[in-house]
């Protein structure tokens, strides 16, 4: 079993939660132990993109998941191609991996282009709300 951290459209709640881990229940929510990322989104995908390097906590939840259900969440993330699978220290006291862009510097270009928008207290649920 491998845990999981989760931080955006895999949510309970969020679209991909029920299509992706078929409703299952979180272990724990909980932030990010270190203020060391930043959360962007191009309101376009209707997701975040988190990535080491910043100065905000992420919110998210914890999943144990069985190898078949990290199999098709890689799938889901385009993992390895695109994302890669971090080891993050929790507030909770846990670690889990969280999946991660294995290079944010096209992110970093929309953001400086104003292409994406900045989440600042990595917070996606709060986020959209505030947005609708």
């Amino acid at each position: 079993m491998k845990r999981l951290f989760v931080y955006g459209s895999l949510l309970e709640g969020q679209r991909g939660h029920t299509r992706i881990l078929n409703g299952k229940k979180p272990l724990v929510k909980t932030w990010t132990r270190e203020s060391s990322f930043t959360m962007v989104t191009d309101l376009e995908s209707s997701f975040p993109f988190v990535f080491f390097g910043g100065s905000t906590r992420i919110k998210g939840e914890v999943y144990e998941l069985t190898s078949l259900e990290v199999a098709e969440l890689d799938i889901y993330e385009d993992y390895p191609r695109l994302y890669g699978r971090q080891p993050v220290a929790l507030e909770c006291g846990e670690e889990a991996e969280m999946y991660t862009p294995l290079d944010p510097s096209w992110i970093l270009e929309k953001l400086e282009k104003r292409e994406m928008v900045l989440i600042p207290n990595g917070d996606w649920v709060g986020f959209l709300s505030s947005a609708s």
